[in-house]
């Protein structure tokens, strides 16, 4: 199934549960948990804009572009820093939902849509964070680039990748399998006594050399990495580049 298909389906069967793969945040459980879901989000927005400016200086609050908005965990705190956002991603339910919690919150500033082309307006700054590694890498580089194309002079990229696992060749052969093989991620799912309807994301490693050398030729002025939140099973790197102008 692809990384598509089986987004869409959580926007359908469980949208929390597929942005923050947690059981507190499951159907059932999350009416008690929705405060401490958006306050991640909070602190994630906060913590990488902090960092962009401190490595590439000052970014303009005019419009901003969060890819992969799932229900709004990031698009809701940049609505309320910046003074436009745009919210894309391809889950026609995850999108309903984030449309709700945007009223529910009072954050009217945001314009939903499925896809980067859709995007017009110039960028000043756009956000990805645990989304890319879902995505076929050379796909996911055309996102980055596409992107890239519509930032306006002086806007900054931050996006993360997975650069690194940690994971035994066992558990990505494993993964393979559940990824490519029909009905084995159902089966995963009944030994493991999960859903039976939960999809198995994809896990995906970036060449951050070559993402970085295509940036450099759609006329980024520097491209810097830097570090992610820790993780035990994958090591990342937060790509930032601002564009020449």
């Amino acid at each position: 199934m692809s990384s598509d298909a089986i987004w869409q389906r959580y926007g359908e069967s469980d949208p929390y549960y597929g942005v923050l793969t947690l059981d507190a945040y499951r159907k059932d459980n999350i009416a008690a948990n929705k405060g401490a879901f958006f306050a991640s989000g909070e602190r994630s927005v906060e913590r990488v804009l902090a960092q962009v400016e401190a490595a590439v200086g000052p970014v303009r609050r005019d419009h901003a572009v969060d890819f992969g908005a799932g229900v709004g965990r990031l698009s809701l705190p940049l609505g309320r820093r910046f003074a436009d956002v745009t919210s894309i991603d391809v889950s026609p339910g995850m999108l309903r939902e984030l449309r709700s919690n945007a009223t529910a919150q009072g954050v009217p500033n945001l314009t939903l849509c499925n896809r980067v082309d859709e995007v017009s307006k110039p960028i000043d700054f756009a956000m990805s964070l645990i989304v890319l590694q879902h995505i076929d890498p050379q796909r996911g580089r055309d996102v980055i680039l596409g992107i890239a194309d519509r930032l306006a002079p002086g806007g900054v990229l931050a996006l993360d990748v997975p650069i690194m696992s940690r994971r035994s060749r066992g558990w990505h052969l494993v993964r393979r399998l559940r990824d490519r093989v029909p009905f084995a991620q159902t089966a995963w799912n009944l030994l493991r006594g999960r859903p039976l309807h939960d999809g198995g994301m994809q896990m995906n490693l970036y060449p951050v050399a070559e993402i970085t050398e295509a940036l450099f030729a759609r006329g980024m002025a520097s491209v810097t990495l830097l570090p992610t939140e820790p993780d035990p099973y994958f090591a990342g790197a937060l790509i930032v580049c601002r564009k020449a102008g």
